[in-house]
């Protein structure tokens, strides 16, 4: 769903995206209110897949921009999933080349409650095998569960689990790295609401979660590098969140909420590496790597948030919100962020709306720093500033327009690892291109402009164009993030005819940076009076990339249920768009050495064709 947003820069090959210039990490994902960590497929090899299955969401709301309140523990955007409502006997049975699902739901007790659960058995080797991965084993499992109560006429009851299980075996195309992992997560919850009176209202909600994962790689490239890696990672946290709103009248509400948790982590990591000449010393401080981590981390957090909706004047809708998020290691330091939140919604006239928006956003929260809240102490927390001013006219039955343009200010220092050759790399943690990034401050603008025409109509189109930078302040220069795209514009277009649907997805944009890899001669005779080092920092930039995704279907009715045929085709055009490079000192036939680079691409051409029975 990000990935089809304006202002999203998202990579061909992992679940995960960069929304308006922020790093991938920093997206709240939420299912029935509960945060979830990490909800993906194969997380340490590129988060390849979503772990939350279509089939098991009813809406999901998306925030790119300046999001209420209540979403704390994230500077990016926010991800909002609601459960599938269950009004009927609902069966449904998807098989295609990437899995097979199931969804069973049905109302129970007399309407009184209702139940359903959806489950996923993905198959990872077809787009695997398009990464240059060889996949001999895999298991990709998810498994939602969820129950409804009502408790009378004021006061209903929701539960639910989800439950993430990956074991998987990789390769690279040419065998020079390997791993493999094993990962398992699971999240249960509560979620009760009740109605004290027509204008009081308190949701409470209770979860637990827990993962573990195992990794284990090596690499193995000739002439380069060798060496292994293992980590091993356990996690569990349990969290309560209490709101109150109180809205008597229409023109304003006041919602109140605090928020309890508690994180236990341990992680161990090893890793032995050798690299040979010439790339030391220009990409690795020494030519060895043997490296010994263990940490054991308990962490509390705490947050609380106010915010008043307000309908003071004519056609104008103001929102106010203050927020404190604090943490406390039990061998470390506690410390507190306030944050505060303003948007004002203005109706000019009856198809033409006004808004504007200023706020700020953390993101400190334990599950996050365990890797840095051991020996060395908690990582920084990291704070946001943004602006946002948007006009939208939709008049009916025609075209409908946005223009929005957003600031954002980045003002911590923040750590973060990079592969600068190709992110594709399997054991990234010893991989001869890791470098680290020390962002003193970071920048982030953007114009947007989004056309979409009527959508109650057979034919639908929707178009988008985006202006952007996202820059990071290291070592005194401002430097673009390496998925940093100046230009870019999506095409999204919808014809349904009868029980025929066709869909499909255009996009362009300016190629991402990199950094370029420089020999200090055209050859050279001896590798060990050679050294080869890292260019300006992502001073070059890769080919604009282009990609055309079209999905076809049609539905037949049967005496029991309905069956539909899909077949989707992601990057139709075969556009060949480059992603990576790699880089390999290459013996002349004079015996002389020369550098030399080849090219890598994003996810190509792949077809995926599916049946889908519903009843």
């Amino acid at each position: 769903a990000l990935q089809m947003l304006p202002g999203s820069a998202e990579a061909g090959y992992t679940a995960r995206t960069h929304v308006r210039g922020s790093r991938d990490d920093e997206t709240l994902l939420r299912y029935d209110g509960v945060p979830l960590a990490s909800p993906f497929h194969l997380e340490e090899l590129q988060s390849l897949f979503s772990a939350i299955d279509p089939q098991s969401v009813e809406t999901a709301t998306a925030w790119t921009g300046i999001a209420p309140i209540q979403f704390g523990n994230r500077i990016g955007a926010v991800l909002d999933f609601e459960p599938r409502r269950v009004v009927a006997t609902s069966l449904d049975a998807a098989l295609s080349n990437q899995g097979l699902s199931l969804f069973a739901g049905t109302p129970v007790a007399g309407d009184g409650g209702t139940v359903f659960a959806a489950f996923r058995a993905q198959n990872a080797v077809s787009p695997a095998g398009w990464v240059d991965l060889d996949t001999p084993v895999p298991y990709l499992d998810d498994l939602v569960v969820r129950a409804t109560w009502t408790l009378g006429e004021r006061t209903s009851l929701a539960a639910g689990a989800l439950g993430i299980d990956d074991r998987r075996s990789a390769y690279s195309n040419d065998r020079t790295e390997q791993v493999r992992l094993e990962s398992q997560a699971a999240y249960a919850w509560v979620r009760i609401r009740h109605d004290f009176t027509s204008g009081l209202t308190s949701e409470t909600l209770l979860w637990t979660d827990g993962a573990s994962d195992f990794t284990a790689g090596t690499i193995a490239v000739p002439g380069v590098e060798s060496g292994t890696a293992t980590a091993r990672d356990a996690r569990h946290s349990i969290g309560a969140r209490e709101e109150l709103t109180y809205a008597r009248s229409r023109r304003w509400a006041l919602r109140l909420g605090a928020e309890l948790g508690t994180v236990d982590g341990d992680n161990s990591a090893a890793a032995q590496a050798g690299y040979l000449a010439p790339w030391v010393p220009g990409l690795q401080p020494s030519a060895t790597l043997d490296q010994f981590t263990a940490q054991s981390v308990h962490a509390d957090s705490a947050a609380g948030y106010a915010s008043l909706r307000l309908e003071g004047l004519p056609r104008t809708i103001a929102d106010l919100g203050l927020r404190y998020d604090a943490r406390r290691y039990r061998a470390g330091p506690s410390d507190g962020v306030p944050t505060a939140r303003v948007s004002v919604r203005h109706e000019i006239g009856t198809a033409t709306t006004l808004r504007v928006g200023w706020g700020q956003s953390s993101q400190a929260s334990p599950t996050d720093e365990i890797s840095g809240g051991g020996a060395g102490g908690p990582l920084a927390a990291r704070r946001l500033t943004q602006t946002n001013v948007s006009l939208e006219r939709a008049p009916a039955n025609t075209w409908s327009l946005r223009l929005e343009a957003y600031r954002k200010r980045e003002g911590a220092p923040v750590v973060s690892y990079e592969n600068v050759f190709s992110p594709l790399t399997l054991v990234p943690d010893i991989g001869v291109d890791r470098i680290t990034v020390l962002s003193q401050r970071a920048r982030m603008d953007g114009i947007e402009l989004t056309a979409a025409s009527d959508r109650s109509r057979p034919l639908g189109v929707a178009l988008s164009y985006t202006w952007s930078r996202a820059d990071d302040l290291v070592g005194g220069r401002w430097i673009p993030r390496s998925w940093d795209q100046p230009h870019s514009i999506q095409a999204l277009g919808l014809w349904q005819s009868g029980a025929w649907r066709v869909s499909s997805t255009a996009s362009w944009h300016r190629g991402w940076p990199y950094t370029p890899l420089l020999a200090p001669a055209q050859t050279w005779s001896d590798p060990g009076s050679a050294a080869v080092a890292l260019g300006p920092r992502n001073s070059l930039r890769m080919e604009n990339v282009f990609s055309l995704d079209v999905r076809a279907s049609r539905i037949w009715p049967l005496r029991s249920g309905s069956l539909e045929a899909s077949i989707s085709l992601l990057d139709a055009t075969d556009a060949h768009s480059t992603c990576c490079r790699q880089y390999s000192v290459v013996a002349q036939p004079g015996g002389d050495y020369r550098l030399m680079s080849t090219r890598s691409n994003w996810l190509r051409f792949m077809p995926i064709v599916g049946l889908r029975w519903h009843h």
